[in-house]
């Protein structure tokens, strides 16, 4: 018995592995900056690119920036009622991008840089 689960779960992997043959890669970065004042003072912003095999797109406070994918807000692009990144992701993973690696730094104290890296089986 114990084989045979070891079985299932290995050829499980192999066969969705083979099902798709070819992908196509994608790119999030979503980094939120404060102006570091106290919290009754404090503001926040925020800045999104998104970079797919069409282009690549920017956003600023939900503004864009710079654009080889839309001319659409972030909000409209991503079909979001929200601009915090859990929205987008699951945005993304309802277009069928799946993120299989994941960053966090901080360039200063007052900003934080998160960064996907996603793929998809190319039709």
């Amino acid at each position: 018995m114990k084989y045979l689960v070891i079985f299932l779960l290995l050829f499980s992997g192999f066969t969705y592995s083979s099902e798709c043959t070819k992908w196509e890669y994608a790119n999030l970065g979503y980094t939120t900056s404060s102006n570091g004042l106290e919290p009754e003072h404090e503001k926040f912003g925020y800045f999104v690119l998104w970079s797919n095999p069409k282009g690549l797109s920017t956003w600023q406070n939900n503004k864009l920036m710079m654009s080889g994918v839309t001319d659409k807000s972030m909000k409209e692009f991503f079909k979001i009622n929200s601009h915090d990144y859990i929205s987008i992701l699951n945005a993304l993973g309802n277009r069928g991008w799946e993120s299989y690696s994941y960053d966090l730094y901080r360039r200063t104290e007052h900003e934080k840089n998160h960064s996907w890296q996603f793929k998809r089986c190319k039709v």
